[in-house]
C-alpha cells in the first residue's frame, strides 16, 4: 500500500512538471510568433506619401511625394532609382530569421547606439510603418530591425535585394538627389544667350518671337549679316532638352574659389514665363591644371568635363560630350 501511494505521488509530480513545462513552452511559442511585432512592410506603395529617416551624425531626411515625383526636404527632386528602391524595401520587408534569446541583448544594444529611425506616412499623416533599422548581419543576408514599441528584434530581408538594406538609408543627400540640370521644352524658350568670355566674337543671342527665330551677334560693335536659317535655329532650341549631371558639387568648399575666375561660357536661358536661368561653365582641366589654356571654341573641343554653376546656387559636374551641342560659334549658324 505504501509503495502504491509513493508511485501515485511520483506520477502526480511528473504530471505537474509536464503540465508547467508544456504550458510555459506554449506561452513562449505564442509570444515568439506575435504577428504585430513583425508587421514592418507597408501593404501598398501608393499609400506612402512621406518617409522620414533619422540617423546619428547625419542630417534629418524628409522625403515627400508630389504628384509623380519625390522631393528631398521639400526642395530638390529625388533620384527616381533611389526612391524606387526605397519604396520596394518598405513594401517588401520580410522576416528572414528570429534571433535567438542569447543574441537579443547585443542586437538591442546595437539598435540603441547605431539604429536608424525610419517612418512612413500616408497623405493624412497616419503612420504606416515605424521601426529602428540596425546593422547588417555578419552573414550579410539581411539587417536587424525592431518595430517601435516591440521587444523582439528580427533579421529582415528584401527578396529582390542581396544582402542588408542599411546602406540605402545611409546614403548622402547628394546621392539621393536627381541629377537633372534642366529639362526644357524648346517651344517654351523665349531666348538663349551664349557669351564666350574669352572668345566674344563668337558670342550670340537667339530669340523666339513665336512665329520665327532670329539670331544676332552678342557684341554691338561686331555687326555681322547672319543667315536666319529657321531649321538650324529651331534645332538649336530643341537641343535644350534633358541634361543630366555626372555629379553634384553644391556645398563643396573647393567650388568657392572658382567664383573668382572667369568662366569660359555664360549661358542664359529665358522662358516664356519670364523665368531666367543662367549657367557658368568652367573647364575642369583648366581648373586642375593652370598651365592649360582654353581661349577659343577650337580649344574647348579638348575638354572632357565642366564644372557648371547654376544661378539657383547649384554646382554640377557635366560631361562635355553632352553639352558640346551648346558650344556653337556664329559660323555654325551662318549656313
Amino acid at each position: 500500500m505504501r509503495r502504491t501511494v509513493i508511485l501515485l505521488l511520483l506520477l502526480l509530480l511528473l504530471f505537474g512538471i509536464y503540465f508547467f513545462v508544456v504550458k510555459d513552452s506554449s506561452t513562449q511559442t505564442k509570444s515568439s510568433v506575435n504577428m504585430e511585432d513583425r508587421a514592418f512592410a507597408v501593404g501598398d506603395r501608393d499609400d506612402i506619401a512621406y518617409v522620414t529617416i533619422e540617423r546619428n551624425g547625419y542630417p534629418f531626411i524628409h522625403l515627400s511625394k508630389n504628384k509623380n515625383s519625390w522631393h528631398l526636404n521639400e526642395k530638390r527632386k529625388v533620384q527616381q532609382n533611389y526612391i524606387d528602391n526605397l519604396l520596394s524595401i518598405l513594401t517588401r520587408l520580410e522576416v528572414n530569421t528570429v534571433p535567438s534569446r542569447s543574441q537579443r541583448p547585443k542586437i538591442l544594444r546595437d539598435l540603441k547606439e547605431h539604429g536608424i529611425k525610419v517612418k512612413a506616412y500616408d497623405d493624412d499623416g497616419k503612420i504606416l510603418t515605424d521601426f529602428m533599422l540596425g546593422k547588417d548581419s555578419a552573414t550579410d543576408v539581411g539587417s536587424y530591425c525592431l518595430l517601435t514599441g516591440a521587444q523582439q528584434p528580427y533579421l529582415m530581408r528584401v527578396p529582390a535585394i542581396t544582402g542588408g538594406i542599411r546602406t540605402y538609408f545611409l546614403m548622402e543627400e547628394m546621392d539621393m538627389r536627381d541629377k537633372t540640370v534642366y529639362n526644357y521644352e524648346g517651344q517654351k524658350i523665349k531666348s538663349i544667350s551664349v557669351d564666350y568670355k574669352r572668345d566674344q566674337n563668337n558670342s550670340f543671342m537667339i530669340q523666339n518671337t513665336g512665329s520665327n527665330y532670329s539670331i544676332s551677334a552678342l557684341l554691338d560693335d561686331h555687326p555681322i549679316d547672319l543667315n536666319q536659317n529657321q531649321n538650324i535655329l529651331n534645332a538649336y532650341f530643341k537641343d535644350f532638352n534633358k541634361l543630366g549631371a555626372e555629379a553634384i558639387y553644391t556645398g563643396d568648399p573647393s567650388m568657392d574659389s572658382l567664383r573668382q575666375y572667369l568662366p569660359f561660357m555664360e549661358l542664359k536661358v529665358e522662358l516664356n514665363n519670364s523665368q531666367v536661368d543662367t549657367f557658368f561653365f568652367y573647364p575642369v582641366d583648366q581648373v586642375t591644371n593652370k598651365e592649360k589654356s582654353y581661349n577659343t571654341l577650337q580649344d574647348i573641343n579638348r575638354v572632357m568635363r565642366h564644372f557648371m554653376f547654376s544661378s539657383d546656387g547649384e554646382v554640377y559636374l557635366v560631361q562635355h560630350p553632352l553639352v558640346k551641342k551648346h558650344f556653337k560659334g556664329l559660323a555654325y549658324f551662318n549656313r
